[in-house]
């Protein structure tokens, strides 16, 4: 129940993402 962790590493990870859009 590390829903707080496990946002903070999606956050770069839909970053990173969205830059290669």
């Amino acid at each position: 129940m590390q829903n707080q962790e496990s946002n903070t590493q999606v956050k770069p990870f839909f970053a990173q993402f969205l830059e290669e859009q």
